[in-house]
């Protein structure tokens, strides 16, 4: 009777164990749905999947003051299918020194105009910004308020087309004071990886193939690299590999979650030259799949390999070898508790 019990007792807490991972794993299916849910409302909020057709800000340079007069350039890249506008301008919030707020503090619209380029496939835009000062003020800081615009008109109405730009992961803080290099002489050389196609290769890998803007000689067919990407500038491990001519692949791993667009990305590969000099390769993406999304469900690697294990269904054969072990089990004990028994009753 005893043993019949035990035998009962045992299958019922299988049959809880069993229960408890199919919740579970209908627990795990309904995060994974609500993951999924807020990410296409956050592409519908954010038009993260609008082509981007927009020209990318790289920073400022060249700040100058003359008494009220201040001067400063941005610097922009246009996008391939871009056409460069006239006029930049955004918000800035200028502090003065004392104590006395907000007599002390304001916020202007600065804007300027397009530098002529050298030519129609120069990529760089620079405009020429100026403004004034309060008078008789000494400045304690100039910060931009963002919000950049572009436009073909001097009183910077919007266009029809998109008018804002992208910020790049090259984009300087934005604390426009003391900034007086240009964005050409701090960096000699800025190459592109143009006509870029991404792919997803595998399971938190995905990699950029295009073409060099022009040729380079690395040191090796294989290169460790870092890309910096995001104006947060965030670094993803990746490796730059060539493939043929001027065509080069760019492979990451992503050991977290990434949802980002790579235009403006870059990798310093001036170590990486057989003539180095200061040179930056940035991937011009502009294209529809220019959008990255990599999303790790579970982050802890022991668990996910924990929740893969427990849902492998077992072989029969394991099945039945578990069944087995456990009527061993309890005809062993059955057998020692009668024996025992037995003992006793012959002593009394």
């Amino acid at each position: 009777m005893k043993t019949i019990s035990l035998l009962l007792f045992i299958f019922l807490f299988i049959e809880i164990i069993s229960n408890e991972f199919e919740d579970f794993k209908n627990q795990q299916d309904k995060r994974d749905e609500e993951r999924l849910k807020n990410l296409e409302e956050s592409i519908k909020k954010n038009n993260t999947d609008i082509p981007l057709i927009k020209p990318i800000l790289f920073g400022f340079g060249n700040f100058t003051q003359n008494n009220r007069n201040i001067k400063i350039k941005a610097y922009l890249k246009k996008a391939t299918r871009y056409i460069p506008k006239k006029y930049f301008g955004f918000y800035i919030t200028i502090k003065y020194k004392g104590k006395n707020i907000p007599e002390n503090e304001e916020q202007i619209f600065i804007k300027g105009k397009l530098k002529k380029r050298k030519s129609e496939n120069d990529m760089f835009l620079i405009y020429n910004l100026k403004f004034k000062i309060k008078e008789n003020k000494e400045i304690e800081s100039i910060n931009s308020v963002g919000n950049y615009q572009i436009s073909k008109k001097k009183n910077m109405k919007p266009d029809l087309e998109l008018n804002d730009v992208a910020k790049s992961a090259l984009l300087v803080a934005d604390n426009l004071q003391n900034l007086k290099d240009d964005l050409n002489n701090v960096i000699d050389t800025i190459v592109y990886l143009q006509n870029t196609e991404v792919k997803y290769d595998q399971e938190y890998w995905f990699s950029f193939t295009g073409d060099l803007s022009e040729n380079l000689e690395f040191k090796n067919v294989i290169n460790k690299v870092k890309v910096t990407y995001s104006h947060e500038k965030k670094k993803i491990k990746c490796s730059l590999t060539h493939l043929y001519s001027r065509k080069y692949n760019i492979s990451c791993y992503a050991r977290t979650s990434v949802y980002e667009r790579f235009s403006g990305a870059y990798i310093n590969i001036t170590y990486l030259l057989k003539n180095p000099k200061n040179t930056l390769l940035m991937i011009d993406t502009e294209e529809e799949e220019d959008l990255v999304y990599i999303e790790h469900y579970v982050h802890d690697e022991r668990k996910r390999a924990f929740i893969e294990q427990l849902d492998t269904p077992l072989p029969n054969g394991a099945i039945i070898g578990i069944l087995l072990s456990c009527f061993i089990i309890v005809g062993t004990t059955a057998y020692i508790f009668n024996k025992k028994k037995e003992e006793n009753i012959i002593e009394d």
